[in-house]
Parts: C-alpha cells; sequence; structure tokens
C-alpha cells in the first residue's frame, strides 16, 4: 500500500507527457533544412494573428520563414472564436 502513491505520481507524470502534443515546437526536416512543426489552438479568429503569434513563438534571430500553415475552424459552442492550425516553419538565413 505505500508504494501506491508514488505509482500514482509516476503514472500521472508519464500520461502527461504523452497527451500534450500541442502547441510545442518539434524539431523536423524540410528537406535537407532543419524546422519545426506545431499543431495548436488559438484563440482568435484571424490567420494573421495566428501567423504573428507562431513567428513569436519560434523567435528566431533571422525571422521565420512559414513554409505551411493550414487553419480550421474550431469555434466552441459558447461562441469564442478559435483556430486550430497546423504550422511548419524554419528559421531565415
Amino acid at each position: 500500500m505505500r508504494y501506491a502513491p508514488c505509482t500514482l505520481v509516476a503514472a500521472l507524470l508519464l500520461s502527461a507527457c504523452a497527451a500534450s502534443p500541442y502547441d510545442f515546437p518539434t524539431p523536423t526536416l524540410i528537406g535537407t533544412e532543419p524546422g519545426y512543426a506545431m499543431t495548436g489552438y488559438m484563440a482568435t479568429d484571424s490567420e494573421a494573428e495566428v501567423r504573428a503569434r507562431l513567428e513569436k513563438r519560434i523567435d528566431c534571430p533571422t525571422g521565420v520563414d512559414i513554409v505551411s500553415l493550414v487553419t480550421t475552424r474550431a469555434d466552441n459552442r459558447l461562441g469564442a472564436h478559435i483556430l486550430k492550425y497546423d504550422a511548419i516553419m524554419k528559421c531565415r538565413k
């Protein structure tokens, strides 16, 4: 019985890592160049706002090139404007 709290904590830590892939830059290759892929949700209805926030999030010193950005509406039942995005980006050279 004394191992139950440790097991519970370990299970919570492992499940949180596996269950939260959204809004986290994942390294990827774009051809032979390094880049980032991100998927997530933003509380906005403007694709321009999504682009601006993603450029700020990656924070490359020379700027960001967004190779691909796909947005779809994911508004909730309360009427909040939400966009789901799938983005592939790379730092400018």
